[in-house]
């Protein structure tokens, strides 16, 4: 699974599916035992694209709601009636940030990916921050990353590569639809080498629609999943940030997260930072 969020770059996402000269003409992201994508609980009314936009507004969208109301949230864990906001949200942030659900035709294909296996297979680990407006924003993270990744290989994966097939390979990347690339990631996802996993088993994804945002709740959101991490006796966390994202960067340092020297086989792409939390040492 790739380390990286719905809103992360989409040149970085194109880079770890191993699309190198198509850079300048794609601006879009590519961004669980009994459960498959068929099974999953149904998304009712408010799932992603169908949304009324004037009442779930994404990034860069009005209706932020009033001071007031920004000021009452909170942080609590994952509960399954969540996931229809989850979808939303990653669709939202999905185009570098920006919503992407005139970029896709399918406006579940980044949520498929990025989020829903986490609130299905690892619910333990997943945390939204909610304010009147609703769940405006994730975190979800995985115990146990190479277990992780095996048990989409053997249960969420083969079911979304009959429904989504990989493009033809007579047709040229440059040409791929942006579904097209999401289903190649589907068909190809990276895997976290031996030696990554050792040192930090455990990975996390976040995401936070704008009205959340500089608020304090990126932070709360992590040090939640840290101490949820810690308590299920991960060794270490990681994360992968794109080199150009220097805010991101500064916000993982400050909350306590160390960029680390990185080999080409523990980044899903060439064009990111390797960050990662030793949680062995509680002081």
């Amino acid at each position: 699974m790739i380390g990286l969020t719905c809103a992360q770059s989409a040149r970085d996402v194109l880079a770890a599916a191993g699309i190198r000269d198509s850079y300048n003409t794609a601006r879009f992201l590519l961004r669980i035992d009994t459960l498959t994508p068929a099974t999953a609980p149904a998304l009712t009314g408010t799932y992603p694209g169908s949304q009324d936009k004037n009442m779930e507004p994404g990034q860069g969208t009005s209706g932020e709601g009033s001071p007031m109301d920004r000021t009452r949230s909170q942080i609590r864990p994952y509960r399954p009636g969540d996931l229809d906001a989850l979808y939303r949200i990653c669709l939202l942030t999905g185009d570098d940030g920006q919503d992407a659900t005139p970029v896709y035709h399918d406006p579940r294909l980044l949520g498929h990916f990025f989020v829903a296996p986490y609130g299905l297979f690892e619910p333990s680990l997943a945390f939204v921050a909610e304010d009147t407006e609703g769940v405006g924003g994730y975190i979800v993270g995985a115990l146990d990353t190479q277990a992780f990744e095996e048990r989409l290989e053997s249960k969420w994966w083969p079911h979304l590569r009959t429904r989504y097939p990989d493009p033809p390979p007579s047709l040229p990347p440059q040409q791929w639809t942006p579904d097209q690339h999401v289903a190649h990631m589907i068909h190809h996802p990276w895997r976290i080498p031996d030696e990554l996993a050792a040192r930090y088993p455990s990975h996390l994804h976040i995401d936070l629609l704008l009205r959340l945002q500089a608020r304090g709740h990126g932070s709360q959101l992590i040090k939640t999943l840290i101490a949820a991490l810690r308590h299920q006796g991960s060794r270490g966390v990681h994360l992968h940030v794109p080199h150009g994202n220097q805010h991101a960067a500064g916000f993982y340092r400050h909350i306590g997260f160390t960029e680390l020297s990185a080999t080409a086989a523990e980044l899903p792409a060439p064009h990111l930072h390797l960050f990662a939390m030793d949680l062995r040492n509680t002081s």
